[in-house]
């Protein structure tokens, strides 16, 4: 889920790569593989049934986020599927995320039963933004250079365009903060230390955005890394005054 958590030295070294499939092996994840158009899962103790059923959720997200994003997804995106925390957190090195990416082409995903569709479809859209942003890129490619760039990309925004297509959405005024009219900033919702308050949210700031300024938004906005003066005209603050007073008005569903 987090961006900490992607590992984008790894378009450029193969052996890093050789590094992870030897741990994924001693770890007992990959025996089993099940391969669709544009999917190569890997799992282990998981039923095949289950796979299945994911793969065609992961089928359905890369059409659909592909043409949100106006972007072109890789041909085939490799999945790593893990059967227990311990063996993700062995091979990824996260412990307390549910999945991450390792460039366009690579996703890991733990299996935590009906949230597993949901949290894979969320890596994968985090997969396809970086996707959009590596193709604006001059060539020859630059990994460091990019890096450097992709390292100013909102937390916020990234999340946001994540929660929104894989349908991880709630009533954010349920929310006890948002009740008591604690409005997170932009700049909160950004900060990983201070509730990830992102995740709940997440959606509804995407369905503001399309709501506002029209579907395209989220390209042109991922695509000047969250500039919201440069591409809306709005500050951050304006942003978020307006998100909330859209919150409120109650004129659309978040």
């Amino acid at each position: 889920m987090s961006r900490t958590a992607i590992v984008l030295g790894s378009l450029l070294a193969l052996g890093a790569a050789g590094f992870l499939a030897d741990r994924i092996a001693l770890s007992g994840v990959g025996a089993h593989s099940e391969k669709t158009g544009h999917f190569e899962i890997r799992y282990g103790a998981v039923s095949p049934e289950e796979v299945r059923s994911l793969a065609e959720s992961l089928e359905e997200g890369y059409e659909r986020i592909g043409r949100d994003l106006g972007t072109a997804p890789p041909a085939t995106i490799r999945v790593t599927l893990y059967d227990s925390r311990w063996a993700y957190a062995r091979s990824t090195g996260h412990w307390g995320a549910s999945g991450n990416v390792e460039g366009p082409e690579v996703l890991h995903v733990l299996w935590e039963g009906d949230r597993t569709a949901a949290n894979a479809v969320h890596e994968l859209a985090h997969a396809i933004t970086l996707q959009l942003l590596i193709d604006q890129e001059p060539q020859p490619f630059d990994a460091a250079a990019f890096d450097r760039k992709f390292s100013t990309l909102p937390v916020w925004l990234w999340e946001a365009v994540a929660c929104y297509e894989a349908g991880q959405s709630q009533d954010a005024l349920s929310l006890p903060y948002m009740q008591d009219g604690r409005y997170p900033s932009l700049a909160e919702l950004s900060d990983r230390g201070k509730g990830q308050k992102i995740y709940a949210v997440g959606s509804s700031i995407l369905s503001f955005l399309r709501a506002s300024w029209g579907e395209n938004v989220t390209v042109r906005l991922l695509t000047s890394y969250g500039d919201l003066p440069a591409t809306l005209g709005v500050s951050d603050e304006e942003f978020a005054a307006r998100w909330n007073e859209w919150l409120r008005s109650g004129s659309t569903k978040p």
